[in-house]
């Protein structure tokens, strides 16, 4: 009867381990995705911040709506990355995104949320990697 009270113990105290783990994921995930949707500047942000902060002093944009594509470029072109999307994104759609680029990581298409649109930008999330991209486009 003690063993079994013993493994009964045990196995709810690894319960209660794993189901807190989970809840500091998903705590850390929703508090990552919230900061990311009160930033403002071009660029893309990852842990909590700007990875590649576009500027209007140094940074230039190319917007292709025919080819899907964002280019954020530094003038001298010592930095940029260019954005390109599978489909027009549109507030609460998924789209298939990847960059490539100088001074960035280089992401293969990627299936993210679009979780955010203005008149002229757009917020996308990647909840896997917890990283967000906000980008120049024309609607």
């Amino acid at each position: 009867m003690k063993n079994i009270l013993k493994l009964s113990f045990a196995a709810l105290a690894l319960t209660m381990l794993l189901a807190s783990c989970g809840r500091d994921d998903t705590d850390k995930a929703l508090e990552a995705k919230k900061s990311f949707e009160t930033q403002t500047a071009y660029g893309i942000y990852t842990d909590g911040a700007y990875s590649f902060a576009y500027n209007d002093k140094d940074y230039q944009i190319a917007y292709n709506e025919g080819d899907r594509t964002v280019r954020l470029q530094k003038d001298d072109m010592s930095a940029y990355a260019i954005i390109t999307l599978d489909s027009t994104p549109t507030n609460g759609a998924t789209v298939q995104l990847s960059v490539q680029g100088k001074g960035v990581t280089a992401v293969k298409p990627t299936k993210m949320d679009v979780i955010k649109t203005t008149s002229d930008c757009v917020w996308v999330w990647d909840k896997a990697s917890l990283t967000g991209y906000i980008f120049y486009w024309e609607f």
